[in-house]
């Protein structure tokens, strides 16, 4: 008799497919029945450090759960899912921060100040970029930006100036996410909202003036690329991709043999004409020596 207690002693990889309780009782008795009676699996957890099973009840079993794929080493060729970056940080920017700018540089609204000219340079320090809150530096990042991206001194709602507030808000997040705190929950909403926001407003400068929407991307530096139209997306699957790269390899097998025998076929065809130019050369000898012609010769009845 097996039981479920022998067989995940004896295989480790059977912990990956059983249910799991936090009633000790219930599982030393599951353990115990018949591996082949058993009316459903139990789920080991490998992290328990006494070797036995932690239970978590069959409401909470799919949680957390790692899924591993049945290896595909048998086939003749490698596949592994493209991995990519979390979904706030795929923007399309390829610059992650604002930019640099000049530490001693005053602030935006301490650069009209008649008190600051005259003012010792202790105090007028203190009002510079190299001082300021990282909210003041945005602000004057998002000015000088601003200037060259908008129609007019007081566009704020023309896709341009749009575009670039969009753009200035999800770099700052992006470098909040790299140099500051990379688990910020409520920012990534945000910056995947911005996100959203700017890709809607590219696809539709696309359309209507792609002049401009050269323009902005090349500026503001974005990598956009708009869904073609007509053309429906579908998610590359593990089965799919296994498919379509089984086909590729027996098209490649087929491809190769067939030119491997066309090769043999030309190769062939070379010693053939040789061999019929020393023949048709043995028989013009043996002609000129007979002195008689193929037409001469009669066949025989």
């Amino acid at each position: 008799m097996i039981t479920l207690r022998t067989a995940l002693n004896a295989n480790q990889t059977l912990r990956h497919h059983f249910i799991i309780s936090y009633n000790k009782q219930i599982v030393s008795s599951l353990l115990n029945r018949d591996l082949v009676n058993t009316d459903r699996p139990v789920l080991v957890d490998r992290c328990c450090g006494n070797g036995f099973p932690v239970v978590i009840s069959k409401r909470f079993g799919r949680r957390y759960r790692k899924w591993h794929h049945w290896p595909n080493d048998f086939l003749p060729f490698y596949w592994e899912r493209q991995r990519q970056l979390p979904g706030h940080l795929r923007t399309g920017d390829e610059v992650q921060d604002i930019g640099t700018w000049d530490k001693k540089a005053l602030i935006l609204d301490a650069q009209f100040s008649e008190e600051l000219k005259n003012a010792p340079e202790v105090v007028r320090r203190q009002f510079t970029l190299e001082f300021a809150e990282r909210k003041e530096v945005v602000k004057y990042q998002k000015h000088h930006i601003m200037e060259v991206m908008r129609r007019h001194p007081m566009d704020k709602t023309s896709p341009e100036a749009r575009i670039t507030d969009y753009t200035v808000k999800i770099r700052n997040f992006l470098h909040h996410f790299l140099k500051v705190d990379p688990w910020a929950a409520r920012m990534k909403i945000i910056s995947n909202g911005l996100t959203l926001k700017r890709n809607r407003m590219l696809n539709e400068l696309y359309y209507t003036d792609r002049e401009r929407f050269d323009f902005v991307t090349k500026s503001l530096k974005i990598t956009y690329s708009p869904p073609k139209l007509g053309e429906i997306y579908r998610k590359p699957t593990r089965k799919g991709e296994l498919r379509r790269l089984a086909t590729e390899y027996c098209d490649k097998i087929k491809t190769d043999k067939l030119e491997a025998y066309h090769q043999k076929l030309i190769q062939e065809q070379q010693e053939f004409e040789k061999n019929k130019e020393s023949v048709e050369q043995w028989i013009k000898d043996e002609e000129k020596f007979l002195g008689i012609s193929v037409s001469q010769v009669k066949p025989n009845p």
